[in-house]
């Protein structure tokens, strides 16, 4: 499906691995909100309205098991991560979060590991609200592009090549993982948020990344 998609421009058509959109004359700004709590050390899933870790953890992964409700890899998967609490320790690590302010998005869990986010959604009080709360309840630091007009955000689809060289700038020097989690209302949007998140994605930190990798990419 990728191979077949253009973007269309006012130069004419080109296939979406070759494109490269162009910011508008005026950069994003950006804004950091530091984290105010110290690493989450425990892994910890919430679930009927408690907390589950360790022995509790485990036992409810094997119930689910044997109801069929997940895999055996599944459950081995999250015992390690169980018995290695120290795999969540995140400081310095780099998560582009394209549609940040999913609910079922990972900011909550990367933030309260200390991990440093770039954080891309569109204006919206609600969004933001919820994106600030997270960060500063977390442990490490949530970066956002910031208008020209002052509001919190930009549009990943009318805004491509804008947020292309902002992840770009705040990416430079560090390895860069690409999540895509923003919601689409179906239809043409759906694959223009599609097209624009994976060109951000692939283009995001581009040469700027650690040995010149392209950055990894994590969907939803």
């Amino acid at each position: 499906m990728r191979g077949r998609m253009v973007a269309a421009s006012a130069t004419g058509d080109a296939p979406l691995d070759e494109w490269t959109p162009e910011p508008h004359a005026t950069p994003l700004a950006t804004e950091v909100v530091r984290g105010t709590s110290s690493p989450v050390r425990e892994l910890a899933v919430p679930y009927g309205g408690s907390s589950l870790h360790g022995d509790r953890l485990r036992e409810q992964l094997r119930r689910w098991r044997d109801a069929g409700v997940v895999e055996e890899s599944f459950v081995t998967a999250i015992e390690q991560v169980v018995a290695h609490p120290e795999w969540l320790s995140l400081p310095g690590r780099r998560v582009a979060l394209l549609g940040a302010g999913a609910e079922m998005g990972p900011l909550a869990p990367l933030a309260a590991w200390g991990a440093d986010v770039l954080a891309v959604d569109r204006t919206s009080p609600r969004i933001w609200d919820r994106v600030r709360t997270l960060a500063e309840g977390g442990a490490g630091t949530v970066a956002h592009p910031v208008g020209p007009d002052g509001a919190p955000g930009a549009d990943l689809v009318t805004q491509t090549g804008d947020v292309l060289a902002w992840l770009r700038a705040r990416s430079a020097g560090s390895s860069l993982v690409v999540g895509m989690y923003a919601y689409a209302d179906g239809g043409a949007r759906a694959f223009r948020r599609s097209a624009a998140a994976g060109a951000a994605g692939w283009w995001g930190a581009g040469p700027a990344c650690a040995g010149g990798d392209r950055p990894q990419q994590a969907r939803r």
